[in-house]
Order: structure tokens, then C-alpha cells, then sequence
């Protein structure tokens, strides 16, 4: 069974254009090879001061992941939050493999 990754992207106080939506899908469309169960990603977009800021939450089957980026433009700023992420979501399976791997000690 395929999970589907429903993208949602938003853009506060400036119009996205296309080729700006068809990289962030390319950076966080990926992003599910980390985790099976991931349903949903919320990227939002937002200038801020001389750059621009991303904000970008992503969720699933019992897990919810947040981060938030700033740059000088838009497409660094995307790549700086899906790193982020990335970063969280390894975190996260190394840890659930670790815990798989060593079975808890009997208590003495």
C-alpha cells in the first residue's frame, strides 16, 4: 500500500510562482523515503525583512515534525527547511532502529 503525500504550499503577502512550487515539491516530495508514513506536508512561505522565511510541518501517522528557515532567497530558504527536516526525520528512524535493535534488560 502507497501513502500519498498530500502538499499543501502557501504564500503570505506575495504571489508563488510556478518554477518556486515545482522546486519545493522536488525538495519535500523526497522527503518520504525517510519515513513510510508520512500523509501530509504544510510548507509556508513568507518575506521576512531583506529575505524570505519557510516554515514547514510535516505529519503523519503518529508523528509531527516542524521546522523554520530564513534566507536571502526563497529557493535557499526552502532547501534550508527541507534540511531540517531531513535532519529531524533520520533522527527519528535511527532512533526507532536503535531501540528496535537492543531489546530492554531484565530488571535485576
Amino acid at each position: 500500500m502507497e501513502v500519498v503525500l498530500r502538499l499543501q504550499i502557501t504564500a503570505r503577502h506575495f504571489d508563488l510562482i510556478e518554477p518556486v512550487k515545482e522546486f519545493a515539491e522536488g525538495k519535500i516530495i523526497p522527503l518520504t523515503r525517510f519515513h513510510n508514513h508520512l500523509t501530509q506536508a504544510h510548507l509556508v512561505l513568507m518575506p521576512e525583512g531583506k529575505g524570505y522565511k519557510s516554515d514547514l510541518t510535516v505529519s503523519g501517522k503518529n508523528i509531527n515534525f516542524y521546522a523554520s528557515a530564513e534566507a536571502n532567497n526563497l529557493n535557499s530558504a526552502i532547501e534550508d527547511v527541507t534540511t531540517k527536516i531531513e535532519r529531524q526525520l533520520k533522527e527519528n528512524k535511527d532512533r526507532i532502529k536503535k531501540s528496535i535493535k537492543q531489546p530492554r534488560k531484565p530488571m535485576e
